[in-house]
C-alpha cells in the first residue's frame, strides 16, 4: 500500500515540479539569454548573414 500509494502521489508532484521548474526556468533562461547574447549576437549573425549575402549574393546561405 506504501508503494503504490507513495508512487502515484510522488509522480504527479515531482512531474508537476519537473513541469513547473522547466516553465518557470526555460523563460527566464531564454530571456536572459535573448536579452544579452541573443541581441548581441542578432547584431552579429546580421552583420555576418549581410556581409555573406554581399559575398555570395545570389547563393544568399542563411
Amino acid at each position: 500500500k506504501t508503494t503504490k500509494s507513495d508512487s502515484p502521489k510522488a509522480a504527479p508532484k515531482k512531474a508537476g515540479k519537473i513541469q513547473s521548474e522547466t516553465e518557470v526556468a526555460k523563460p527566464e533562461k531564454t530571456a536572459v539569454l535573448t536579452k544579452t547574447p541573443a541581441s548581441s549576437g542578432k547584431i552579429s549573425s546580421a552583420g555576418v548573414t549581410d556581409q555573406a549575402a554581399k559575398r555570395t549574393g545570389r547563393r544568399g546561405n542563411r
